[in-house]
């Protein structure tokens, strides 16, 4: 009887840990991807703030960086 009662506790476990190799192997599978969106937005970010770095205007705006306060700041 006892034998019987550990061979299924032992086949519960074994299903248990099947699942929970399933279950991780989707969550690697989604932080893989999650992180190749990360690199390419990363990627499109850098892209973006070069742009935005070389644009001249040219209408007489200054760059908010370049504007200085009036004196009396």
């Amino acid at each position: 009887m006892i034998k019987r009662g550990m061979s299924d506790d032992i086949q519960k476990l074994q299903e248990m840990i099947a699942h929970l190799q399933a279950e991780m192997t989707a969550l690697n599978e989604e932080i893989y991807t999650q992180q190749q969106d990360i690199n390419r937005m990363t990627i499109e970010i850098r892209h973006l703030n070069e742009k935005i770095k070389s644009l001249n205007t040219g209408d007489g705006i200054l760059n908010p960086a370049d504007d200085m306060p009036p004196p009396h700041y």
